[in-house]
This record gives C-alpha cells, structure tokens and sequence, in this order.
C-alpha cells in the first residue's frame, strides 16, 4: 500500500514544469479588494522558500499552484485566482517516513467560495496551515482523513465491497452527518466521500443518481469530480442524450454531467472512440462546452494526424556535435518500429526525474527514446554537459525560436513540459502527451504499444 501511496503522491506532486515565469504578488501591507468573481491565497512564508498548493481553477486538471519567496525576509505572497463555481477545494500535500520508515501523507484541506474569498495561510513547521483555525477546517481534514484511513484499511485487507465495509462506511457518514448538521461545505464533502466509496463497491447504486440530481451546489474538488467521472462512466453508453438538456434537468445537474464527461473523455483510452460519438456530441450542446470550447476540442478530440506528419518532417534539430539534422534523418540513422520523443530542459526538476526514472527502467527493444532538449540557446552548453551526464543516448537541441520548431509547437500546444510524444517509424502520431515515466501505466503501455490507438 506504501508504494501505491507513494505513486500518487509522486503523480501530485510532479505537475507539469514551466520556466520560472509566474508573478509574485507581495502585499503585507495594503488591503486586496475581491471581487466575487475571484478569490486571493494569501500564504505568509519564511525568507528563500517555495510551497506548492494543488488546486483545480476549473473542472480540468489538478495543477500545482507555486508560492516562492525570493527575498531574505518572511513576506506574505498573495495569488488571485478566478471564482468559477460555488465552492473550490484546494490540497496541500507534505510527506515523511515515519520511524519505521514507512510513507506517511499529510493533508490539509483549503476551501474558497462566494462567502469565503480571502483565505490567509502560513508556514508552520514546513506545512501550511490557515492563519485563523476554525472548528469547520479541523473538520474537512478529518472527514477526508477517515475516509481515506477506512478505505486504505480495506483495501490492504482485500474486503472493499464486503457487508462489513459497507456498514462501516454508514457508520462513517452517520457520524460526520451529526457533526455537520447540514452545514455546508462540510455536509457535502462527507456526503461525496461516502457516495464515491458506494459508487466503486455499487456503480448502479440509486442514491448517487439522486444526490447528483438534487444537488444545487457544484464544488470543484477531487471528492466531486471523482463521483463525477465514475457516474458518467458507469452511464455513459445508456443515457439517453437527446433528452439531456435543461428542460427535462436542472442547469446543475446538466453541468455536473457535463464535467463527468469531460473528465471522461478525455482520457487517453476514450478520446476519439466511435462507441462514445453520441456523447461528444452532446457535450458540444452544453453551456460548459461552450464557455470553453477552444480548450475542451483539444482535450476531447483526436489532433488531426496528417498536420502532425507535416509539422514534424519540418523541425530542425542540432546534435551534439552542433549539427543540424532533420526528424526523417534521426529516424532513418537510428530504425524502430516506435519512438518515444521526450521534451526537456535543465532547468525542468520533473523532466530530469523522468529521465532518470527511463535510464533505471527495461524500455522495449522496439521503443527507442528521442530526448529534445527545448533550453534558451543561451543554455545550449548547460544541455551537452547535463545530457551527457545523464547519459542520454539519442539527443538533440530543439531551438523554439526557429519559424518551423514555433510552428510545430503551436500545433502541439507545448505550454509546459515534460512532455512526451509517442510515433511510430513512418511518424505517425499515436499519443501526443504519453504518460509520465513515473507513472504506472507508462511502462505497460510501452510494453503494449501495438495495441495503442493512433490518434
């Protein structure tokens, strides 16, 4: 169980790496004024420290929201961030081996909502805490605590979906039922947590249908959006979706529904599979669809392979020896049936872990490894040292300020790295954002490749 608590821990917290180019808002003094369209983490932070806050703007990927303090004095640095919905939950995630050196995790759970816009935290012993505790945020914690400690207890025993998991977690949901005594967003989150564990041991289980029906409250999360996903998932092929719409459904089951099939299909396994079209098509009708539907497309929808071919035979590479060289030559000198293109910088701490995680792992003898360093050209001698110190054997410099590189990168959409890029011997694309090396599914489905799809 250690180990699978470590994974996660290390998916969390290695989120994609971008170039030192946030901006930091110092402000001890002056007041913020918040409009209710936004809210401010205000985060009191010791002299040259950094503390990273997991949070979701929107219902799309979990992102790690970065708190650096550069100066030589303790200074409040303060983020605003958009108010999309109701209520947002945010996670702060610190580990330590306990003395018997096993992983131990440890959450703190941060809420924004209309009512609540400006949160203030510290630093208190190396974990972020709020300024002013209150018996509610004690009370988050310990909801999210004793879920996750019964269903870890479960799962090491192989007795989730027993009678007696069941009765325990009723046992559980009635406790923090009276705690809660219907205060919101307490009462809530217990209630998710609980129909989430039903919703895995149960998928047809009623009560998840109507509680997400009856809801009137939409609280980005992962207690949400993981209750989410799984009912579109075990529903998503007998909805009837011609008549999923506002009139026959409240506008927030509708985008409640909406941000589980998104989260659904979006997934590497469902994106462009035929047996989901209806219900493409119908998140297309949606008002969530459409406040965002730049973004959403590309999330859902496969990248167009004939455009990727023709972007990719165009870049220009240099290798080590300072020699240019194009895609279709790395590929011709160097013959696989599938190449895996790894994007990187020196500067990108998740990029060098991945790297190092590749060189201790078993690739597939018809997998070979591109590794393309996307450092300033300034850095260009920092990436021949570092390359050659970690021992990468197919590496080149790709120069993002080239007409023809900038041209493959927007169609790409590369904002941040790593990234990886998986293609077969005759360039075409089979996934455009592989899993990370430190992910599980990252060697299975090399191992697997040729029943990967091609976009």
């Amino acid at each position: 169980m250690n180990k699978i608590l470590f994974l996660i821990l290390i998916t969390l917290l290695l989120t994609s790496c971008k170039e030192e180019k946030h901006t930091e808002l110092e402000n001890p003094q002056k007041n913020i004024i918040v409009k209710k369209d936004s809210f401010s983490i205000s985060l009191e932070m010791p002299a040259k420290t950094s503390k990273n806050i997991n949070v979701w703007l929107k219902p799309y990927d979990e992102f790690s929201l970065v708190f650096k303090n550069n100066s030589n004095k303790d200074t409040i640095i303060t983020k605003k961030l958009p108010l999309f919905y109701d209520y947002y939950q945010m996670i702060f995630l610190k580990s330590k081996f306990d003395e018997n050196k096993n992983l131990q995790i440890i959450y703190r759970h941060f809420i924004a909502s209309q009512e609540m816009t400006d949160l203030q935290l510290k630093c208190d012993s190396n974990l972020i805490e709020l300024k002013n505790k209150t018996s509610q945020s004690i009370l988050t914690d310990s909801i999210h605590k004793s879920y996750k400690y019964l269903r870890r207890k479960h799962l090491e025993n192989k007795t989730i979906g027993s009678e007696n998991y069941s009765k325990e977690l009723d046992s559980l949901n009635g406790y923090f039922k009276k705690l809660t005594n219907n205060q919101i967003p307490n009462s809530q989150i217990n209630e998710m947590l609980y129909l989430g564990e039903i919703q895995e041991a149960n998928p047809k289980d009623k009560r998840v249908e109507e509680f997400i029906k009856n809801s009137d409250i939409i609280m980005i999360g992962h207690a949400q959006l993981n209750l989410l996903f799984n009912y579109f998932k075990n529903n998503a092929e007998l909805l009837d979706y011609e008549n999923l719409n506002t009139k026959n459904n409240s506008e927030t089951y509708i985008e409640q529904l909406a941000i589980g099939a998104y989260r659904f299909l979006k997934l590497k396994d469902n994106k462009g599979d035929a047996k989901y079209n209806k219900a493409v098509d119908w998140l297309k009708t949606t008002d969530f669809y459409k406040r965002d539907s730049t973004h959403i497309r590309k999330e859902i929808t496969p990248l167009n392979n004939k455009k990727f071919k023709e972007y990719l035979s165009k870049i220009e590479m240099i290798d080590i020896n300072d020699k240019k060289i194009k895609i279709a030559e790395i590929l011709s000198e160097n013959n696989s049936k599938y190449y895996l293109i790894d994007f990187w910088a020196t500067w990108c701490v998740p990029c060098i872990q991945g790297v190092k995680t590749m060189n201790n792992m078993v690739i597939p003898k018809d997998v070979k490894v591109l590794s393309f360093s996307v450092d300033k050209k300034k850095d260009k001698e920092k990436w021949k040292i570092k390359t050659n110190e970690l021992e990468q054997k197919l590496t080149f410099w790709f120069d993002e300020e080239i007409e023809t590189n900038k041209g493959f990168t927007k169609f790409m959409e590369m904002q941040s790295i790593p990234r990886y890029v998986l293609i077969d011997r005759n360039m075409n694309l089979i996934d455009p954002a592989f899993y990370l090396p430190q992910e599980i599914q990252f060697l299975l489905k090399l191992k697997d490749i040729k029943n990967h799809n091609y976009w």
